[in-house]
């Protein structure tokens, strides 16, 4: 009900996969006591239910990390989880990232797709992200508003 709620209100689903990853590589590692042990491993079973029956019914949905609770630099692995889990192609991927985040924005006016008068912002990647999401792991140059701020 939730779903068909989001869909015919257009709402945006944000998953934020990433945000499980701490908890997966801490399950029985003796850091949780038994009884959150026994709800992780309860959460990891459906891990990435939600976004996988949002994409089959249509919603929305944009990019997003949670960056804060794992290590910084690691955002791309969301994009793997997404396919893995959420059952999204590489390109569907790349369009929740550009696009689709814009637009939840409501920055698409000045991001999301390369345009004359929009910000140039873009990364460039050690293979073929539309069919491997697992480029996005390997970026080799990055450009925020016309301006290269990180090269390999």
């Amino acid at each position: 009900a939730a779903i068909q709620a989001m869909k015919a209100n257009r709402t945006w689903y944000v998953p934020t996969l990433m945000a499980f990853t701490g908890l997966r590589d801490r399950i029985g590692k003796n850091v949780y006591t038994p009884v959150v042990e026994a709800k992780a491993r309860e959460a990891m079973a459906v891990w990435g239910r939600g976004l996988r029956e949002a994409h089959r019914a249509g919603v929305r949905i944009a990019f997003g990390t949670d960056s804060g609770v794992f290590e910084h630099g690691r955002n791309g692995e969301e994009a793997e989880l997404m396919v893995r889990l959420g059952g999204m192609t590489p390109r569907e991927v790349l369009v929740s990232a550009t696009t689709g985040a814009a637009e939840l924005l409501d920055i698409s006016r000045e991001t999301g797709t390369l345009e004359p008068g929009k910000s140039a912002d873009l990364i460039a990647v050690d293979g073929d992200p539309v069919s491997d999401a697992g480029a996005l792991r390997r970026v080799g140059y990055v450009m925020v508003m016309g301006k290269p701020i990180a090269m390999k």
